[in-house]
């Protein structure tokens, strides 16, 4: 679209849709918590990435600036999308503790269909190509323009949806004047419990956008695989991995599964998924093989052959890398993580609105969307350039490193990741048969009765 792009410039855009929700979060929680109201902020929200996909649109028929309207297209959606953490904090208000985890499983089971969705429905435009049909002048139906129109349909419905469907019932959550009247305040929430829970959103963050960003130029380094076999492979995968991830929100959704499971120690195990993933496919020195590769000097031998492998002038890394089993890792990326993040998706959001308890968490929810945003933004941009410079041997040990201290913080501070102690004054926000909350191991013993005899 624009010539004069450069991969700085590239970079930046990359960031933009990040630096837009990292603003954004915690302004949308803090005005949310203000006005007591979440609705109000949803239309921003939606109107805001309205104006964004709009813009997009036009882009291609704008004469001058075209990336830097792209720029503002990339931080205006990034900008408005950050009404997803007023969605999990409504999920606790709307929710009573008995079935807030199948509320949270429900969002966060959303999310991931959109995320499954997204890209099929964005397949349906490629047959139009560049060209496509013309609309009104110079403005095309296209492969590019298709998927934003389509995104302005989306933020129509849901705004209208949101206006006929949606209703406020905070019955989830003690308002100021059951405080009152009770003259009891809820004690305040760890805040070391927090932390870690922040320190998880950044890790699962930046994980899985270092994953899905990486994972295209690395096969066709690793694995030698072509243009069209790595659209192929990378779609398929993906397709597995989300079907995978959907079938896990159901059974949370249909059975409420977390009502059966300790929170903590499923996190904790997903977690560990997560850092298995890295270990099964990582490029150990003791296997066996190189890497299939070539250099600048082959392309003019190629007679337009497309050459596979890993380009000798364009990393350095190539005779260091020690080549993993194809299998191993799709077989890991699919199910391992495919199993793992949306397990932690459902405990950590369930766990983490316990820690903070029954009051409005539009602002803990926003800070909890800052720290994943900021792994996203971080990770994007930062891994890109450790990958091209040292290889995915060194992305791989950064993420190893990165999932080995969230992973341990989940082991030292596991007495202090449980849900609030609720006074008894507030028996209604008990759940007596919640599997997260602290159990007294220690049973009163029962009296004898002979104790009290008088023996002659």
């Amino acid at each position: 679209i624009d010539p004069t792009t450069t991969e700085v410039f590239l970079g930046i855009l990359i960031a933009s849709w990040g630096l837009g929700g990292l603003i954004s979060s915690p302004l949308f929680g803090y005005l949310s918590h203000r006005i007591g109201k979440v609705k109000p902020l949803l239309y921003l929200g939606f109107s805001i990435m309205l104006f964004g996909n709009f813009v997009y649109v036009f882009t291609g028929i704008i004469p001058v600036g075209k990336k830097y309207l792209i720029l503002i297209t990339r931080f205006t959606t990034g900008f408005g999308l950050s009404y997803v953490s007023l969605l999990r904090a409504y999920a606790v208000a709307a929710s009573t503790p008995i079935d807030r985890s199948k509320a949270i499983a429900f969002v966060t089971g959303g999310m991931c269909l959109g995320d499954f969705s997204g890209p099929a429905f964005q397949l349906i435009f490629t047959p139009l190509g560049r060209t496509g049909i013309r609309l009104i002048g110079d403005l095309h139906l296209n492969i590019y323009t298709g998927p934003a129109i389509l995104a302005c349909c989306v933020n129509f419905i849901a705004y209208f949806t949101i206006f006929f469907c949606f209703t406020e019932k905070n019955i989830g959550v003690i308002n100021k004047e059951d405080t009152k009247n009770k003259g009891v305040d809820l004690p305040p929430y760890d805040k070391v419990a927090v932390a870690v829970c922040f320190l998880t959103a950044f890790c699962q963050y930046f994980v899985m956008i270092v994953t899905g960003i990486l994972n295209a130029p690395f096969v066709m380094a690793v694995f030698h695989l072509t243009n069209a076999e790595t659209v192929k492979y990378t779609a398929f995968s993906e397709f597995i991995r989300c079907f995978i991830a959907f079938l896990v929100y159901f059974i949370y959704m249909k059975f409420n599964f977390a009502k059966k499971v300790n929170s903590r120690k499923v996190a904790t195990l997903a977690i560990f998924g997560f850092l298995m993933y890295h270990l099964i496919s990582y490029s150990y020195p003791f296997l066996p093989g190189h890497l299939k590769m070539y250099n600048n000097d082959d392309f003019k031998f190629s007679n337009g052959t497309e050459l596979t492998g890993c380009n000798m002038d364009k990393y350095e890394w190539c005779n260091l890398f020690n080549p993993i089993n194809i299998f191993v890792y799709y077989i890991a990326y699919t199910f391992i993580l495919g199993i793992s993040n949306p397990n932690l998706n459902v405990t950590f959001g369930t766990l983490f609105s316990k820690i903070i308890g029954p009051r409005p968490q539009q602002i803990e929810q926003g800070w909890l969307q800052v720290a994943g945003t900021s792994g996203r933004m971080i990770g994007s941009v930062s891994m890109s350039a450790v990958q091209s410079k040292f290889g995915p041997k060194w992305v791989w040990n950064v993420m190893i490193g990165l999932c080995t201290v969230t992973l341990s913080s989940w082991i030292i501070f596991r007495r202090r990741m449980l849900p609030l102690t609720i006074p008894i004054e507030y028996a209604e926000f008990h759940d007596e048969n919640d599997p997260d909350a602290r159990k007294n191991k220690k049973k009163p013993k029962k009296l004898d009765s002979n104790v009290f005899d008088v023996k002659n």
